[in-house]
């Protein structure tokens, strides 16, 4: 009888022993399944067209992905529901670092707009990559060569000044941080696209828009517009001849940042390779060459971390933008 129970007691420990065994290698699988990402193409996806500024800078950066990763980097591009379409894409992808979102403010302009549940929440911000500086601009027969000028010409006139935008969009946001940090009021015409916006001004049919600073140079040369101010914290001596908001007293700061995110629960294995990956891009001078002639700039690169906080900052000023709009 003995004998017995010591040999049921045996076959116990040793099924506890295969059963521990078991667990230990399965956890260990599951936690090199990333450990060669990446094995398999990656999907970079943008909610834009292609053509436009978002889908260059994707595609230059796809590029220098590409042969940094040794592997398969493709540029989709997902339009439809305000970004909706390409959010929820990776939103609801498998957490394994093959599907990217490649996005900007505009995501969080929808959302606290209420024009698309998702945010920055749902997923997993990897990276800030490249940014396109902005700019108010004016016709070039206005009487305002300053935007400290127009800001004073709107006092004195409220609610006579007609700001072209693409309303629930980021030049929207623009328009309406200038008129709160200025404590003036214009007009938001829903005018469209940077196409229609800018035809608009040079109709005579607005007063002010926003462009991108590569853009307004070109209009600036052409004899359209006057540069008022780059809405960046600072500027290049290449634009020693421009003046920022901040420098003419108005805190409008609103370069419009790409971010890479991934769907949330993304794992560390994976986010270290595109830390690593993306400050290799950036240190890169054959890449801040191509993104510049692009009219975009990289600055600094920042970690997973950092990127986190830089998203959270954006989020909370559209937030606050938000709740100051008068409907």
């Amino acid at each position: 009888m003995q004998k017995k129970i010591l040999d049921l007691l045996s076959v116990f420990f040793v099924s506890v022993i295969l059963v521990a065994c078991g667990d230990s290698t399965s956890g260990s699988d599951n936690k090199n399944e990333n450990s060669n990402y990446p094995e398999k193409p990656i999907e970079l996806v943008i909610p834009y067209s292609s053509g436009g500024q978002t889908d260059i800078a994707a595609r230059i950066l796809a590029e220098y992905l590409q042969d940094n990763l040794d592997n398969d980097v493709k540029v989709v591009n997902q339009e439809g529901s305000g970004g909706a379409v390409a959010i929820n894409e990776v939103v609801t992808a498998n957490p394994d670092g093959y599907k990217i979102l490649l996005h900007h403010d505009a995501m969080h302009v929808s959302n606290v707009m209420d024009q698309i549940n998702e945010s920055y929440k749902d997923l997993t911000p990897i990276d800030a990559s490249a940014e396109v500086e902005q700019t108010f601009v004016v016709s070039a027969d206005s009487p305002w060569e300053s935007l400290d000028d127009f800001v004073k010409d709107a006092k004195e006139n409220s609610d006579e000044y007609i700001f072209a935008a693409d309303i629930g969009a980021t030049t929207h946001f623009m328009g309406e941080m200038l008129a709160q940090e200025a404590d003036i009021d214009l007009k938001m015409q829903d005018t469209g696209d940077e196409s229609e916006r800018m035809s608009s001004l040079l109709g005579g049919h607005s007063d002010i828009a926003a462009t991108s600073l590569g853009n307004a140079i070109d209009y600036e040369e052409s004899g359209d517009f006057k540069i008022l101010a780059v809405l960046s914290e600072d500027l290049g001596d290449e634009y020693s001849d421009l003046k920022t908001a901040k420098e003419q007293g108005y805190d409008v700061v609103f370069p419009v940042r790409n971010v890479l995110y991934g769907p949330s629960d993304l794992p560390e294995e994976v986010i270290d390779v595109w830390d690593d990956v993306t400050k290799k891009i950036v240190e890169d001078d054959n890449y801040q060459e191509e993104i510049g002639d692009a009219d975009f700039v990289h600055p600094e690169d920042l970690t997973s971390e950092e990127t986190m906080e830089f998203v959270e900052e954006r989020y909370n000023l559209m937030d606050d933008i938000a709740e100051n709009i008068e409907n």
